[in-house]
């Protein structure tokens, strides 16, 4: 018989709220407290840890009372809530908070768009600016003309030229660095 006793349990940690989802850049998060426990063994107290990527937000702070951070930039971050006992039984909690750019990027026209013209008319395309939260040479533009027989046409230049009678559109497709994705639809009968 061996009175010594072998504690392989770990701890359990209660959050005292919720914390994950889908945020803005700028947001600040405020994490919930928590709570330790342990059946056989001392549990100092509840750290946690905040990383984006290989960047470490903050290490090791007390989760006896509230941390709060500010979405500094786009990604993934991981909260990673730890306890663990005199004997180095470990317990973890990790939750995700992901900061995503949910603004579609935009068009601002210089001119009006025509919605009627005749056979044979050539229509200079307005010039227009491109608008979004992030870097807006890195929006993809890309303009398209649907003929009356349902062909899409990747417009070269900036005019187009009606070859027929029927409904010809003219489509704008925008894409930034962070897959939103926006469109433009104007409709010209010939």
């Amino acid at each position: 018989f061996n009175d010594t006793y072998y504690d392989y349990n770990r701890p359990l940690i209660t959050l005292d709220g919720y914390v994950s989802g889908n945020y803005s850049v700028g947001d600040t998060i405020v994490l919930p407290t928590a709570s330790v426990y342990d059946v056989f063994s001392y549990v100092d107290e509840v750290l946690v840890t905040v990383k984006c990527g290989g960047t470490v937000i903050f290490r090791n702070r007390s989760a006896s009372e509230e941390q709060s951070f500010t979405l500094e930039g786009f990604g993934t971050y991981q909260v990673t809530y730890m306890a663990e006992d005199v004997d180095g039984n470990l317990a973890t909690i990790n939750r995700f908070i992901v900061c995503s750019d949910q603004v579609k990027p935009s068009l601002e026209f210089d001119g009006e768009f025509i919605t009627e013209a005749k056979s044979g008319d050539n229509f200079v395309l307005p010039s227009y600016t491109v608008q979004d939260n992030g870097d807006v040479t890195k929006v993809i533009v890309k303009a398209y003309l649907c003929t009356p027989d349902g062909i899409m046409h990747a417009i070269k230049g900036n005019s187009v030229t009606f070859t027929g009678a029927g409904t010809y559109v003219i489509y704008y497709q925008l894409i930034d660095e962070n897959d939103n994705s926006a469109f433009y639809a104007f409709t010209v009968c010939v």
